[in-house]
């Protein structure tokens, strides 16, 4: 997790980028195995529940040689 964290975007990259490192408090990680075909659809939903408030997630998504994943976020 460590090796791929913050290194797509790096926090310097943007103000918006800068604020997601400094704020974020969950997300998604998923790791698939080389040669591993996931079957089903991943999916993730984020939903806030109170009057403003942001939201802060992040997805890491880490497809090794050869695997297949779909993935849906909203």
């Amino acid at each position: 997790f460590r090796k791929w964290f913050g290194k797509v975007i790096p926090i310097g990259d943007n103000k918006f980028s800068a604020l997601n490192s400094a704020v974020f408090s969950g997300g998604s990680f998923i790791y698939v195995p080389p040669g591993v075909k996931v079957k089903h659809p991943l999916q993730a939903y984020f939903r806030i529940n109170a009057e403003n408030f942001g939201q802060f997630e992040r997805t890491l998504i880490i497809a090794d040689e050869g695997s297949e994943v779909t993935y849906m976020e909203g």
